[in-house]
């Protein structure tokens, strides 16, 4: 997901940890993660390299004060909303051929709780789906990028 995600443009990788997450990243893992954004830039010849933060839980991650204006949470429990949808909305067409800033929430395994749903809108997210797929969350991750790049003309 580091490498991908990289190699699509992210400018930061936020390791979201709930209570039901799978995967339970340790801080030595921050390393190798920076190790596979440094060579996924090289690679692809980007100028920059994504910044890659410490494992966060979700309340600490969704509060942070630096967070771009635009902020939106994949959860599969969303019906209404499709990421794509809220793209060509929020930005229309003056995401094309611009420079945007999104903020995207996945978290590391498993799914979102409705509880965590509840505090990514209250910290600003918008709920969005990626269709009725529940995907994994490398899959989701990889999914989401490309769709904001394209919205924003960075596919073009």
């Amino acid at each position: 997901m580091v490498q991908k995600t990289t190699e699509l443009g992210v400018a930061r990788i936020v390791p979201i940890v709930t209570e039901r997450s799978v995967a339970r990243p340790e801080p030595r893992h921050r390393a190798r993660w920076e190790k596979i954004a440094r060579e996924a830039a090289r690679q692809c010849g980007r100028a920059d390299v994504p910044r890659v933060d410490e494992p966060a839980a979700l309340a600490v991650a969704v509060g942070a004060p630096d967070l771009p204006a635009t902020r939106f949470a994949l959860w599969e429990g969303e019906r209404r909303r499709a990421l794509r949808v809220a793209l060509a909305v929020a930005y229309g067409a003056e995401a094309r051929g611009g420079s945007t800033r999104h903020g995207a929430a996945r978290r590391s395994g498993g799914r979102l709780p409705a509880r965590g749903a509840r505090a990514g809108r209250r910290a600003g997210f918008v709920p969005v789906s990626l269709g009725p797929r529940v995907l994994r969350v490398e899959t989701a991750a990889i999914t989401a990028v490309a769709l904001v790049q394209a919205a924003a003309g960075g596919l073009d």
